[in-house]
């Protein structure tokens, strides 16, 4: 028991430790995304959200590598953004999840 107690240990030490915030960072890539402003239907304004993923490792249902371009609709309840570039970082096994590096501007 105790055996599997150090293992598990070590294991969170690895995932949680600060020696893991380099392979942490490996599983982001960085790329250049477009955004797109649009108005809903119901009025609301929104953007789209585009880029492309070369440094994606996913593969799709046929068996085909996942580099984009991805195309995201963001609803905003507020201020409409402007048509514009901006960074972002997305998981490279899984390419939809991304975090934004800079921010849309607002108009």
């Amino acid at each position: 028991m105790s055996g599997r107690l150090v293992v598990l240990i070590t294991c969170l030490s690895l995932l949680l430790g600060s020696g893991c915030a380099g392979q942490r960072e490996n599983l982001w890539a960085q790329t250049t995304a477009s955004i797109v402003p649009f108005i809903d239907p119901d009025g609301e304004p929104g953007f789209t959200i585009i880029y492309d993923a070369p440094e994606s490792t996913a593969i799709n249902a046929e068996g085909q590598a996942i580099k984009g371009p991805i195309e995201q609709h963001v609803v905003k309840r507020q201020a409409q953004v402007e048509e514009q570039k901006i960074k972002i970082r997305y998981l490279r096994d899984e390419p939809v999840i991304f975090e934004y590096i800079t921010l849309p501007k607002e108009k």
